[in-house]
């Protein structure tokens, strides 16, 4: 019974040891923050660019949102567009007053890569949420 005991605290030791080095790691590897506001008079917003290999984002739906709001990531093409990462039935869309958790995007070439709010809703005329999202460089 005791020697279960040990080894069981030995495994959860070494978990607990691993799960905060793996947060070091990741919290060391963001170089960029970007904010992100949408309001409910926009029919989406964009965030600024930036110049990266992979980009990482989370936010808040707030609960006075009057519709979902899709976190979309995007990024420019070699033709000099902006396409999105996934298409728009795969989009992760927030209830209003939901805490988005990180997203991580896929990893591309050098390139400038964006945010993304998108409101969505039965009726959409394009208008009705708000939220804050942050963008991050994942290194």
């Amino acid at each position: 019974m005791k020697k279960d005991l040990k080894n069981f605290i030995g495994k959860a030791a070494v978990l607990c040891s691993v799960v905060a080095l793996l947060g070091i790691g990741v919290s060391t590897n963001v170089s960029a923050k970007v904010r992100v506001e949408l309001t409910k008079s926009m029919p989406w917003v964009n965030s600024d660019k930036v110049t990266c290999r992979q980009i990482s984002a989370d936010g808040k739906v707030s609960s006075n949102s009057l519709k979902t709001v899709a976190w979309v990531m995007e990024y420019r093409g070699s033709d000099g567009l902006w396409h999105y990462q996934k298409n728009s039935n795969e989009w992760l869309r927030f209830s209003p007053g939901t805490t988005v958790p990180s997203l991580t995007g896929d990893i591309y070439g050098k390139c400038d890569q964006r945010l993304q709010l998108n409101p969505y809703g039965a009726g959409d005329d394009g208008k009705g949420g708000i939220a804050t999202g942050y963008l991050y460089v994942v290194q």
